[in-house]
């Protein structure tokens, strides 16, 4: 939704965050992508104004808040937060042509009794399956919910796809069936957002002395076509590089990219 040509505009960034964006951005010809993955969080979070349907200005906000830490990295802003958007990742989908997703932050919501998913929206009494082309309109759209039972357990540990609560596996499964788009890759591990509090109390002597490995590793699980465990797993450290990278690195391993390198 921050595309500046496809998103709400003008509440947006100045380039091309879509697949479209990769050969310009990055420099690789677009008959060279094989496989197009995009990231998502397993909750809604925003910067700055423009529309935001599924915000939350109440204590489900702020508990969303602080168990992501979403606060900004330099000023300390907190986030805008509130409850996944199946609205918006479906049409980030067509977008981008998108083959998989890779659901982030799924732990954040291990303390929740219930969480809620926005599966279309409402106006004037009529019901809307698709994001309203009118920045005016959006504004005014109800968000219409479908509710899950929270799973109350800490996944945070989890590196097995098939060890995940049954009621997580739920709502993932419903958010491909929403978006139309494959579950490729489930990432947890809040010690991550542990690390980033604590960095920010922490002096900078301390900070200077910290090394690479005295941070532990991110595990990120692989899931094949169906959502059945692979088996593969990879070890990934959180400062190795941004998204991208390390889903590349993901890739050229994993058996979507048919043994390609």
């Amino acid at each position: 939704m921050l595309d500046i040509d496809y998103g709400t505009y003008p509440y947006v960034t100045a380039s091309h965050p879509v697949s479209g964006g990769i050969g310009v951005g990055a420099g690789i010809a677009p008959k060279r992508l094989d496989k197009i993955v995009g990231v998502v969080k397993a909750y809604c979070t925003r910067v700055g104004e423009g529309p935001f349907p599924t915000e939350q200005l109440n204590a489900i906000g702020d508990k969303i808040r602080e168990a992501g830490h979403e606060f900004g990295t330099v000023t300390g802003r907190p986030r805008r937060t509130g409850w996944l958007d199946a609205c918006v990742v479906r049409y980030a989908g067509q977008l981008s042509g998108l083959d998989y997703m890779a659901i982030t932050r799924l732990d954040i919501l291990d303390g929740f009794d219930e969480i809620k998913m926005c599966t279309g929206y409402k106006l004037d009494g009529k019901l809307l399956n698709e994001i309203p082309a009118s920045l005016n309109v959006l504004a005014k759209v109800e968000p219409v919910y479908e509710t899950f039972e929270g799973w109350k357990e800490d996944i945070s540990g989890c590196r097995d796809y098939s060890k995940l609560p049954e009621k997580a596996k739920k709502y993932l499964e419903r958010l491909s069936a929403v978006t139309g788009i494959a579950i490729g890759i489930v990432s947890v591990d809040r010690t991550a957002t542990r690390r980033s509090s604590a960095r920010k109390t922490s002096s900078e002597s301390a900070r200077k002395k910290r090394t690479r490995s005295d941070e532990p590793p991110l595990v990120r699980f692989l899931l094949p076509d169906g959502g059945k465990p692979s088996g593969k797993i990879f070890v990934i450290n959180p400062r190795s590089g941004e998204s991208f990278r390390i889903l590349l690195a993901l890739f050229r391993k994993s058996p979507y990219n048919g043994g390609k390198r």
